[in-house]
């Protein structure tokens, strides 16, 4: 019966994803629209687009240490496209959301009709936009979140929902916002400031005037990020929950058709050729805002 989900939910996919759709818009069971407007092709030629290449862009490599101890470095927000196979492997079942247009918007694992393992999210142009962890629905692991010009936006530790350990809000591509939370409770919190690529942490006790302010003004983007998850996420596992229901009732009335051995086989090619798909679309995102 997983086999069959898993047939369901990637047979959708094809080998080259279908044509810019509109932003904002997406498929029935799809997110709200939380990520930014979505990058859009050059109006160039052909001709001009071939010989110019984008370049690559390369996320500026950072090291600070917090007044409790804790280091926080570039390397929290990398993720190895060789960890693909960590991430989805091949045997999962994978619930795929589709923006207008037929463009893969976002790649979930689950069980039962719940998130459950690995979540990926892809902005319009196919960057990546997040990546996180769930169990059983609930947020477990880290969560990263990217904006639409690669540079990265928010890191957060989550267990059973709850923050637990480092939240780093970004801006222009460096750390600048910092709390460290035990079990959804905020211990303390940094800002932090650059001079010539060295940062400055300052704790909420250092700051005055208008450090002060710059703090609440971090903090109430933080929770605004937060809170368009919140709903995002509410949104998604209703989506999800109705789809697995219907697949459900429509695997018990296919049970009473018999598949012949060509079409059981013809449905397995179809599988692992929609699961290379989107290894390689994950592999290529992943590879856009980490560098590797």
């Amino acid at each position: 019966m997983k086999r069959w989900i898993l047939v369901a939910a990637l047979l959708a996919v094809q080998p080259v994803l279908g044509s810019e759709s509109r932003p904002g818009k997406s498929d029935r069971g799809g997110l709200p629209k939380i990520f930014g407007e979505a990058s859009r092709p050059s109006s160039s030629s052909r001709t001009s687009s071939r010989s110019r290449k984008e370049p690559k862009y390369e996320p500026p490599p950072f090291t600070l240490t917090l007044p409790s101890g804790t280091e926080l470095t570039q390397a929290r927000m990398d993720v190895s496209a060789k960890d693909l196979e960590k991430l989805f492997p091949k045997d999962a079942s994978l619930y795929l959301e589709k923006y207008a247009g037929d463009k893969v918007r976002g790649i979930y694992t689950y069980s039962q009709g719940r998130l459950d393992g690995p979540a990926a999210v892809l902005h319009e142009d196919e960057s990546l936009a997040m990546l996180a962890n769930y169990a059983m629905s609930s947020r477990d692991g880290t969560l990263r979140r990217w904006e639409t010009d690669k540079r990265r936006l928010l890191y957060a530790d989550y267990r059973r929902d709850k923050k637990e350990g480092l939240v780093c809000l970004f801006r222009e591509d460096l750390p600048w916002f910092i709390q460290e939370c035990d079990g959804g409770d905020v211990k303390a919190e940094y800002l932090v400031r650059w001079h010539e690529s060295k940062p400055e942490v300052l704790s909420r006790s250092r700051l005055q005037g208008d450090g002060l302010r710059e703090m609440i003004s971090a903090r109430t983007k933080l929770a605004e990020l937060e809170s368009q998850m919140e709903r995002s996420e509410s949104e998604l596992k209703k989506t999800l929950r109705e789809w697995y229901v219907e697949k459900e009732r429509e695997l018990r009335r296919q049970r009473v058709t018999k598949q012949s051995a060509a079409r059981r086989e013809d449905q397995r090619r179809r599988e692992d050729a929609a699961q290379r798909n989107v290894q390689m679309l994950l592999r290529n995102a992943i590879r856009g805002v980490t560098g590797h």
